[in-house]
């Protein structure tokens, strides 16, 4: 049987801590990992405010969204790649020699780093969104805001009853955590725009069924 988890992570909770390599700022929204150094997975908002090159994640899968500023320019194994508030998200191998170069003025980013590869998508739904709970699914309000509601989903663990409606702010989020029979397709949770123009991230996690976790790990 299946257990189903909604988890609102609100923005404001969280703290911003160093790179690997000291060369910028993440805000970790939520983890999945076997212990303190290492993770499965993690979804963070990341502040890049100067040039400079990205930290080796040897052994993952990295997707990068811009939510915030003009944008970068990305040379990574010395292929040149620009991003911007309209690019897709960018995917790369997490163990490729990355340099980032600013376009104009500091930026914001969806960061994605998995052990195996995640789907990263960003709509702006002009109506309810469903999202159903086939396994680990992370949602980020990117700008504007939303209303949660769930229609079912397990008790333990979750922050959201079903029937009742949580009020999401931009860069709050939602963890959507699945455990249990893959066949059972329970825990669907409802996402209605409250703001005009208001956009989703939307992270699916590809993973063997890691422990989701909220909790602070060093960012390595």
């Amino acid at each position: 049987m299946a257990h189903v988890s909604v988890r609102v992570l609100r923005a404001d909770d969280r703290v911003a801590v160093p790179w690997r390599n000291g060369g910028g700022r993440t805000r970790e929204i939520a983890v999945g990992g076997a212990d303190h150094d290492e993770f499965d997975w993690r979804v963070s908002l990341a502040d890049i405010d100067r040039d400079g090159p990205f930290s080796g994640y040897s052994g993952y899968s990295r997707v990068i969204s811009i939510v915030e500023g003009d944008g970068v320019e990305l040379t990574v194994d010395g292929v040149t790649q620009r991003l911007d508030r309209r690019s897709a998200p960018f995917t790369f191998d997490g163990s490729a020699a990355v340099m980032c170069r600013l376009l104009s003025g500091p930026v914001r980013a969806l960061n994605v780093i998995s052990r195996r590869s995640s789907d990263v998508e960003q709509v702006r739904p002009p109506s309810t969104s469903e999202i159903a709970a086939a396994d680990t699914v992370v949602v980020v309000v990117v700008d504007g805001g939303a209303w949660l509601s769930v229609e079912s989903a397990g008790t333990a663990g979750s922050t959201v009853a079903v029937g009742d409606a949580a009020e999401l702010a931009a860069h709050d989020a939602v963890l959507v955590d699945r455990r249990g029979d893959a066949g059972d397709d329970s825990g669907t949770v409802r996402l209605t725009p409250s703001v005009v123009g208001t956009e989703l991230a939307i992270v699916r996690v590809n993973v063997a069924r890691p422990q989701a976790s909220t909790r602070r790990h060093a960012v390595t």
